[in-house]
């Protein structure tokens, strides 16, 4: 297990920005909801050049089911983790940027560290992760630390759950 976090958790506004700008090194992790226009995301086509790779995956933010919109699952997250074992310098995406990508990007860097080194992505003013991706996530990594200590992390933070 590496030491260092590599992941970075950004906005769709922000990642688009990025690369619209400049070349960059980073692995794109592209995560999209069910409601916004393809056409949002078309800077990724366009600048495909200002960036290392990308993975799509497709899901809304929730954590109990509602009509029309897309559940996270476990077979989204283990795509994704699979994916960006072994990368470098993965940038994280969703909308705002604040619940699915800062839950995901969490996930990711308990990949490279431990999930108490991990926790060092949250901006607290910022970032939400997602619970039910955060679950997702223990099944797949067979790691109960990895939501202990978020939830020891959110309760210093924020209060009690």
């Amino acid at each position: 297990m590496r030491n260092k976090i590599d992941v970075t958790i950004w906005s769709l506004e922000e990642i688009t920005r990025k690369i619209s700008e400049w070349p960059t090194e980073f692995n794109i992790v592209s995560i999209r909801s069910s409601d916004v226009p393809p056409k949002l995301y078309g800077a990724f086509e366009k600048h495909r050049r200002n960036y290392k790779n990308i993975i799509v995956e497709c899901f809304d933010d929730l954590t109990l089911p509602r009509a029309g919109l897309i559940m996270p699952s476990h077979e989204h997250i283990q795509r994704i983790l699979m994916w960006t074992k072994g990368k470098d310098k993965i940038a994280v995406h969703c909308t705002a940027g604040i619940s699915r990508s800062a839950a995901v990007a969490y996930l990711i860097a308990c990949q490279q560290t431990s999930p108490k080194k991990a926790l060092g992505l949250f901006e607290p003013a910022i970032h939400c992760p997602n619970r039910l991706i955060l679950e997702l996530g223990v099944e797949i990594l067979k790691d109960e630390s990895v939501l202990s200590e978020y939830t020891e992390w959110f309760e210093r933070t924020y209060g009690q759950y």
